[in-house]
């Protein structure tokens, strides 16, 4: 059962269907464990307010950390963003990056 419960999340990019794991309250890819994508999590954005009044505050510190931000198509049929890391293409969810204001 546990084994089960790993492979119940997925995503699609397109047509490229790739697993995820919960990670805190969001995803990363199933087989990341030292993935550079973890790095995000060890970095804050600085926003301005203009970032969090027009645009996603997370996509925006996605790329303020130095990653690109993909959409893809969740296991649940909602949408979700996600931040890929330019070195290892690995990814991680943006609603878990941490950013500040300025």
């Amino acid at each position: 059962m546990a084994y089960a419960s790993k492979d119940k999340y997925w995503v699609n990019f397109g047509k490229k269907k790739l697993q995820l794991r919960v990670i805190e309250s969001g995803f990363v890819e199933k087989d990341c464990q030292k993935c550079k994508a973890l790095t995000f999590l060890e970095k804050s954005a600085e926003l301005n307010q203009e970032n969090i009044n027009y645009k996603n505050p997370y996509s925006v510190a996605c790329r303020k950390l130095g990653g690109k931000v993909r959409i893809g198509k969740l296991y649940s049929g909602h949408s979700q963003s996600f931040c890929f890391h330019p070195k290892d293409n690995s990814f991680i969810s943006t609603n878990i990056l941490k950013f500040k204001t300025k």
